[in-house]
């Protein structure tokens, strides 16, 4: 089922169909992020539906409660194919966003239970997409899956931007549409993917692959500056938003000149070229290019494989030969090794992973029901195009996700571990959110790119914290079972922002009496809510202290590690 190093005959192909596994996942990534567009057709849904603000706000929940399943599909890639999962998750997208456009455009009536159910599908199917993605980031490249999870991740949060675009280049104005592109652009472009992505066999060329990936980043960071203008700057006319769309596709596409180079390389050295090493032919010289795998990989990853022909690898530390068997720990519970293995019952008995998951509550799940709500404050701002704010939010946290990987780049001498990283992203959410409070004319904007920056940042940097600190084997469900706190967070955060908005309106003269819908105008809307959303923030700060200060020397025991294998080569 899956493909290996001698499947293709020479090594070049191997690296070849490595990297367009990657650009399959980043333009799978790039389309899947439905949830971050919520805001762009939230307010005709609300009309439709003629709903309250918490119960609109209840279906951005539903939409997000599809996460607490998410662990199902951590057992299914286990035991599926990639291209099975794959096929799963488009199908699930595929049904909930598009009956739900069909009662958007008003081609169907569903009552409020049936939507409801319809958004709790469509939430799911993007766990379904994400761990697709970051299950082949991993296994592809376990010695730089940080970056390769970066990058992928980073993709994801451009998909509100990029539907904004072919948005405007369909209608200019129709915000029904992005259900439709929800439901669709995912299906196409992963029946287009799953016959070509699967797991390949990790080469040796650590050099060659980090400058690889430092081209996909010069790539990936021109197309997020080429987005930014189109929601800033109108342009005169459909067919002027089609040729922008033409050059955004070009980018998209332009990550494929990767493959293509190293195809056209080897086949010109007949096949001598550096990945020829690896064959099939050859068990002994494999073993051996694994053995340097082990040897001086960046994360001590291990890598073996699985009964099911997947390859899975885990994070254990070597202990090397100098005894070392602990470390000093401030608690009762067994000494951990930066990335040992958890099980789903030693992940639940963690306080490492109890304080992991209520810093990532604090910080991207806050941020996410901020971008939920971004139609909302924006109209309450009186702002009657909220699209321009969810692009801003999609962009901002596309550039957050990519300096994710910025750690790996910085000596790793330091020891400064992914905790330290996530808590000076946490640092400006506060700030914005209580900027936010002031109603200054310039806070949404400022306060939108900060929030959704910060937020990205924290998302992809913790899908490589989730593999350090609790290993890659289980790390499907492990995630997982992470991002289900967005269902909470949504449901508390969400809840809360629309009882203080509805009361806020109860005696607003823009309050409709012929329906069931309540508008509120004005700064006073959120205010109360941005002031606790920031003091939530500053919970999520402390906690984050705590963790570091738990996993500080496990990181820094692991680069001290490293460095001594460095000089002993």
């Amino acid at each position: 089922m899956e493909s290996h190093g001698g499947s293709y005959g020479f090594g070049c192909s191997v690296e070849a169909k490595k990297w367009m596994n990657l650009i399959g996942v980043l333009w799978i990534q790039a389309l899947s992020g439905t949830n971050f567009d919520f805001s762009g057709y939230s307010s005709a849904l609300k009309q439709v539906l003629q709903i309250s603000q918490v119960q609109l706000n209840n279906l951005a929940v539903a939409s997000d409660l599809g996460k607490v399943l998410g662990w199902i599909s951590g057992y299914a890639i286990r035991r599926m194919p990639l291209w099975a999962v794959l096929l799963i998750a488009t199908s699930m997208g595929l049904v909930g966003y598009g009956v739900q456009w069909l009662v958007i455009t008003q081609k169907i009536s569903l009552n409020y239970s049936e939507v409801y159910l319809l958004c709790f599908l469509a939430g799911n199917s993007i766990c379904w997409l994400n761990t697709v993605g970051f299950i082949l980031c991993i296994r592809n490249f376990p010695t730089r899956k940080a970056m390769a999870l970066a990058i992928s991740t980073s993709y994801n949060g451009l998909t509100a931007a990029v539907f904004t675009l072919i948005v405007k280049a369909m209608t200019l104005a129709d915000g029904t549409l992005y259900l439709l592109l929800n439901a669709v652009l995912p299906l196409v472009i992963g029946s287009v993917a799953f016959t070509f992505i699967r797991q390949i066999r990790p080469t040796e060329d650590f050099v060659a692959e980090r400058r690889v990936f430092v081209i996909l980043n010069i790539i990936a960071i021109v197309l997020g500056f080429y987005l930014l203008p189109v929601d800033f700057f109108s342009l005169s006319s459909t067919f002027s938003y089609k040729m922008y769309a033409v050059g955004m596709v070009v980018l998209l596409l332009a990550p494929l000149c990767i493959p293509a180079t190293i195809y056209a390389r080897n086949r010109k050295s007949d096949g001598n070229g550096y990945y020829s090493r690896i064959s099939d032919d050859n068990d002994n010289n494999r073993n051996d290019v694994l053995g340097k795998l082990f040897h001086i990989s960046e994360e001590d990853t291990n890598v073996e494989e699985n009964a099911g022909g997947f390859l899975t690898e885990g994070l254990e530390e070597n202990r090397g030969n100098s005894g070392e068997s602990s470390i000093p720990w401030n608690c009762s519970e067994p000494v951990p090794e930066l990335g040992e293995e958890h099980n789903l019952f030693q992940l639940l008995r963690s306080v490492d992973f109890w304080l992991y998951f209520f810093v990532y509550f604090c910080g991207a799940t806050l941020g996410l029901a901020y971008s939920n709500n971004l139609g909302q404050i924006a109209q309450s701002r009186g702002h009657s195009n909220s699209t321009v704010f969810v692009a801003l939010y999609s962009s901002s946290a596309f550039f957050g996700r990519l300096m994710s990987a910025g750690p790996d780049y910085f000596p790793r001498e330091s020891g400064l571990g992914r905790p330290a990283w996530m808590g000076l992203a946490l640092i400006p959410m506060p700030v914005a959110f209580f900027y936010l409070a002031t109603g200054d004319s310039a806070s949404l904007y400022v306060s939108t790119a900060f929030i959704g920056m910060c937020s990205g940042f924290i998302i992809s940097t913790a899908v490589s914290t989730t593999a350090e600190l609790f290993g890659t084997n289980s790390f499907g469900i492990n995630h997982n079972i992470l991002v289900a706190n967005i269902p909470l967070g949504s449901l508390l955060f969400g809840y809360m922002a629309a009882l203080i908005y509805d009361s806020n309106a109860q005696g607003n003269a823009v309050e409709e009496k012929l329906s069931r819908m309540v508008m509120c105008m004005g700064v006073k809307c959120y205010r109360l809510t941005f002031l606790i959303w920031g003091c939530i923030c500053l919970v999520g700060l402390i906690l984050n202290c705590f963790l570091l200060l738990r996993t500080r020397r496990l990181y820094r025991t692991r680069y001290t590690r490293e460095e001594g294998k460095r000089d002993s080569s």
